[in-house]
């Protein structure tokens, strides 16, 4: 039964200070720390194309208490939304307003005929998975953050099958014009969100591309290299030494092995259980696991 008080609007009946209050109340006692300021609030919006007219709020006594953050962008010919953030008072949990913005949202998608709708959700966020499947969202994959600090060994990453491959830098999106590049992606990680990032493209002896990663390397204000976060990575189903694509890619893109820099991934996909293994075999740590679920 949905709650009788509730009115739901859209996020541009919000004045900026609004928005910010009602994120930061949205998350409050979140997993991890995720306030914000209303800079922080504005330029999120603008990098991650959210449409405020498309984007839900939940009111209760003129004050609003929940929120559904839409995000919609048209990459090659279609039109993919995001829900780039889901939040509820903390005095509101539990009422089943959360099931309530997101059938909303649901309608949303359908009628501005969006071809395909993405959301990352923590594994243990079991209300939030319940109300996301309830609006048609189904799980897609297992995504996960991983994070190594330091200096890794010489050897990290090595084969003796290096010698059989070549490597070639470019930008995302010409990994995106290879057959098995991953279209279904957490958003942040996809080839059309990836900013003054890169891509590493693997090829065998006949010039074949067998691999692919995308990365970025982040520099300070003092031009300091201080991580390398890697977001895809991914070896052509048909190629018969995945491992080896795998190592090739992870050392050249986390190389040099002796540089003091943290090394990333951002919701990296862990169906590729060899490539995990590999990071978890050179000290990589776990930060956080999520699912990545798919309206289509």
């Amino acid at each position: 039964m949905e709650p009788s008080n509730i009115g739901l609007g859209r996020l541009h009946e919000c004045t900026f200070e609004e928005a910010t209050q009602l994120w930061n109340d949205g998350f409050e006692g979140y997993f991890s720390d995720m306030s914000r300021n209303i800079y922080q609030t504005i330029a999120r919006m603008g990098e991650h194309h959210i449409q405020p007219e498309h984007s839900v709020v939940a009111w209760s006594d003129g004050r609003p208490i929940g929120f559904v953050l839409l995000a919609v962008k048209s990459v090659r010919g279609e039109t993919l939304a995001w829900n780039g953030g889901t939040g509820i008072a903390i005095d509101h949990r539990g009422k089943g307003i959360g099931k309530q913005m997101m059938k909303e949202v649901e309608r949303i998608i359908r009628d501005q005929k969006i071809d395909r709708a993405y959301l990352e959700v923590i594994t243990d966020n079991k209300s939030a998975i319940g109300a996301y499947r309830n609006a048609g969202f189904r799980i897609a994959d297992q995504i996960i953050g991983m994070k190594r600090n330091g200096e890794m060994s010489s050897r990290a990453f090595a084969s003796d099958g290096q010698a059989l491959y070549s490597l070639r830098q470019g930008k995302p999106w010409e990994a995106a014009s290879l057959s098995f590049y991953r279209r279904d992606a957490a958003w942040e990680s996809q080839w059309h969100n990836l900013k003054e990032s890169n891509s590493l493209i693997v090829t065998d002896s006949s010039d074949e591309p067998v691999g692919y990663a995308l990365y970025k390397d982040i520099i300070d204000e003092y031009g300091r290299w201080t991580s390398t976060v890697l977001y895809q990575c991914e070896a052509a189903p048909s190629h018969s030494d995945a491992e080896s694509v795998f190592r090739v890619l992870l050392s050249r893109l986390y190389g040099p092995a002796n540089h003091d820099r943290a090394r990333q991934t951002h919701n990296l996909s862990m169906a590729n259980k060899t490539l995990i293994d590999l990071l978890v075999k050179e000290g990589f740590q776990t930060i956080y696991e999520q699912y990545l679920m798919v309206l289509e």
